[in-house]
């Protein structure tokens, strides 16, 4: 069975969940985007299948979270998220060649390691590049990449079509947390029934903005 490599990309803490403005403020949005963060690197370094996690950033905050959580950090050196992914993909492989990879987005809190590692089992069984819609069918949380394939992400608004397109296989199993990311308050309130990563559930617990919004 392959082994995946998986690059997480991750905004400055201070700029994450701007589409949370209206309900809670920009110190309690970067303290939910590092939650988010946390518990997804410690799903994705907690998954058998994954050899290594790098974290493709452009912030301190970003690359001492990646440090505290064992994964390795690269900082962002494109302004467009797509070039910045391809670049760090295409590193790991100038090291070893052949790598199969993964890009999943730091905003899953209630991802699973039994989850990632059906989607890379099935990567792997299919040979071909895999795709998580997200729990609309229009975006994208992650997409795996078997050996061999070339890099082609194709993150940004209706990512789930143009990766079909592109002739990559979504997945189509049960995996709501991978499914599940958050960006407005209505994503916020439902990811509340899910099991959400012990970061992410401690500080909305502890923040009174975090109650108004949520029925947890």
């Amino acid at each position: 069975m392959d082994v995946f490599a998986v690059v997480v990309p991750a905004k400055p803490l201070s700029q994450a969940k701007s589409r949370l403005a209206g309900v809670l403020s920009a110190t309690e949005r970067a303290r939910l985007a590092a939650a988010m963060l946390r518990d997804t690197l410690d799903a994705v370094s907690r998954s058998p299948l994954v050899s290594r996690v790098t974290v493709v950033g452009s912030s301190v905050d970003v690359e001492k979270i990646a440090c505290e959580h064992g994964a390795l950090y690269e900082s962002e050196q494109r302004n467009d998220l797509n070039d910045s992914l391809t670049d760090a993909c295409d590193r790991i492989r100038q090291a070893n060649p052949g790598t199969a990879l993964g890009i999943v987005h730091a905003d899953v809190p209630a991802v699973q390691p039994h989850e990632l590692e059906a989607v890379m089992t099935f990567t792997a069984t299919t040979a071909t590049p895999v795709f998580i819609a997200d729990r609309h069918g229009i975006g994208t949380t992650a997409l795996f990449i078997p050996g061999g394939h070339a890099v082609h992400p194709l993150f940004g608004p209706n990512s789930a079509a143009a990766f079909h397109a592109d002739g990559a296989r979504p997945f189509l199993g049960p995996v709501p947390g991978l499914r599940h990311d958050v960006d407005t308050p209505a994503d916020l309130d439902e990811i509340g029934g899910l099991d959400v990563g012990a970061f992410t559930r401690d500080v909305t617990r502890k923040a009174p903005l975090f109650r108004r919004v949520t029925h947890w």
